[in-house]
Order: C-alpha cells, then sequence, then structure tokens
C-alpha cells in the first residue's frame, strides 16, 4: 500500500473503531413491526391520555460532529415549530448522556443501541407511548430534511394532547 493510500484509509479505519457510537456506525429505524410505536408495557394504558410530550436526544459521553449537529437540528426544530409548547410545558426536552450509570434505565426502556431521538407521550412521570426516531442519522447532512423529519415525528404526539 502507498502512502496516499495509507492517508485515506486509516482515518476510515479510525472513525469506524472509535467513532461516537458503540454499535452500528450508520443506524437504520427498526423495522415498522418492531419499530412501531411502543405502548406502556405496564398494564393497559390505552385508556389515559398524555399532559406532555418529551422529546430525548440520546448519546454517548464520545461524540463526534454529526451527533452534535443532529441534537443541534432536534433542539432548533423544538425552538422554531413548537416553541409555543415548550414555553407552556407540554413539550419538554432533554438531552441525556446513556453512559452515565443514573440514565442507564432508558436503554432497556427504550431499546436504545447508539444515539438517537426517542418522542414519549406521558402522563406525570409515566411513559404511555414512544417512538425511536433513528432515521435521523439518514439526514444527518441535510438540515432542513432532518427538521421535517422531527416535526412528523413531534407533531402526531402533540395532537394526543388536544381535547385535554
Amino acid at each position: 500500500m502507498n502512502s496516499t493510500t495509507l492517508k485515506i484509509i486509516l482515518p476510515l479505519i479510525v472513525f469506524f473503531t472509535f467513532g461516537c457510537s458503540k454499535a452500528d456506525s450508520s443506524p437504520k429505524e427498526q423495522p415498522a413491526q418492531k419499530q412501531a410505536e411502543q405502548v406502556c408495557q405496564s398494564g393497559d394504558c390505552s385508556d389515559e391520555k398524555p399532559d406532555k410530550v418529551a422529546v430525548y436526544y440520546f448519546h454517548g459521553e464520545r461524540r463526534c460532529r454529526t451527533c452534535l449537529g443532529i441534537q443541534s437540528a432536534v433542539e432548533q426544530t423544538i425552538n422554531e415549530r413548537f416553541g409555543k409548547e415548550a414555553a407552556s410545558g407540554k413539550l419538554v426536552y432533554q438531552d441525556v448522556n446513556i453512559e452515565k450509570e443514573a440514565n442507564k434505565h432508558f436503554i432497556k426502556e427504550f431499546e436504545i443501541s447508539f444515539s438517537t431521538m426517542v418522542v414519549a407521550a406521558m402522563k406525570g412521570d409515566k411513559v404511555i407511548k414512544w417512538v425511536n426516531c433513528s432515521n435521523l442519522w439518514d439526514m444527518s447532512h441535510e438540515t432542513p430534511e432532518m427538521m421535517d423529519y422531527v416535526e412528523k415525528k413531534i407533531r402526531p404526539y402533540l395532537d394526543m394532547l388536544k381535547g385535554r
């Protein structure tokens, strides 16, 4: 191998070996039947109406430019398109480091295996329904499309609050 080839290949090897996620470097949304929105698993929650929507951006300790860009686009979408709902407390946002011991419960609760966004309908502190929005990665370098995707995932959850 010549030095030019090594200069190209070596950074790729390092990135995919030590990248920002411990899982697949280009995660895909789970298949529809498995990824479908999850309903409360602690009994029958079908009659419960949420009182707020939580949007989480989950990440690890080590963060790459792409992870930070995705988080920035999620936050920008919430600020620009859901400012009123966020100001009223109907929509809450939190970025969560899933490598911290106190946050490890989210891994099992939301079936997280890499950096992702989760939208959850909440009744108090109880999750009624949620969706893992891992397709963010497919749009990670297309901010307008990613913002549309984020809005598309959040809007139906906010619609659940109407009529309360």
